[in-house]
């Protein structure tokens, strides 16, 4: 049997911003929905980034309310998002 280097590749890691507010209830949930599908999507990681103390970046990222969750140029966002929503979102990417 024969294998090749890409049998044995390491995943890409995928680092998605996630805009929230730390006062936002949806935002908390989303968060719990995030950390419960990380052992279905290793690759992911999520780069937190406050809203309240970050409001230039989020300006220059094109984001407009929260929670936000943002690949290249690819985002989710909505009043509040669910698990399998998020789900979906990051089988897409």
């Amino acid at each position: 049997m024969f294998f090749t280097s890409t049998d044995f590749a390491e995943p890409i890691m995928k680092s998605i911003k996630f805009y929230h507010c730390i006062f936002c209830p949806r935002c908390a949930l989303t968060r719990l929905h995030l950390k419960s599908l990380r052992k279905e999507f290793p690759e992911i990681e999520i780069d937190l980034i406050e809203v309240l103390s970050n409001r230039k970046r989020m300006k220059e990222d094109g984001v407009a309310g929260f929670p936000t969750l943002k690949y290249a140029n690819k985002s989710l966002t909505g009043f509040l998002l669910t698990r399998s929503a998020i789900r979906s979102y990051l089988t897409e990417i």
